[in-house]
């Protein structure tokens, strides 16, 4: 199901709302979100670990420092023990302000929209095709399919020795 850039970027910005600090979160804010990036899913919870996932992925593949502030934006950046630190979205704002050396308003009015926009896009490239930008996995979100082979080793005839002493 073919999404539109602009209603991913509505979504994502909804969703900094509540902060991505785990799948609930995208479940109580933004169920939407898991339809479009995990449609096949088996339920509603699995869909939103997987959703999860790979937002994270598309954020951990932007370059710096688009990276850091949707981190600090999402609430995925602080932890103490193990426990996620519970930040206002005003709060996250301005850590990502701070990733990027601006104020947390600054952030807001002029980077928070392209800043999504590119996570958006991201997370487009994400859905149609199953490459991981990252490491060059395949992505849960798609069905494995068969690799070729890879070429076979060439004929022993081929062989010549190297000689250590040759100058």
């Amino acid at each position: 199901m073919p999404v539109s850039g602009e209603r991913l970027v509505t979504l994502l910005s909804t969703a900094v709302d509540q902060g991505l600090r785990g799948p609930s979160d995208l479940i109580l804010a933004v169920p939407d979100l898991i339809q479009i990036i995990a449609p096949r899913a088996r339920d509603h919870i699995a869909g939103a670990w997987l959703t999860h996932q790979v937002i994270i992925a598309g954020i951990d593949s932007l370059p710096e420092p688009t990276r850091s502030a949707l981190r600090a934006l999402y609430g995925l950046e602080h932890s103490t023990g193990g426990r996620t630190v519970l930040l206002t979205k005003t709060q996250r704002r301005e850590r990502a302000g701070i990733a990027i050396q601006r104020s947390g308003e600054r952030f807001k009015r002029a980077y928070e929209r392209p800043y999504l926009t590119d996570l958006a896009s991201e997370l487009q490239r994400r859905i149609r095709t199953p490459e991981d930008t990252t490491f060059g996995r395949r992505t849960a979100l798609h069905d494995a399919s068969p690799r070729m082979a890879p070429p076979p080793p060439p004929p022993a005839s081929s062989y010549r020795p190297r000689n250590p002493y040759a100058t």
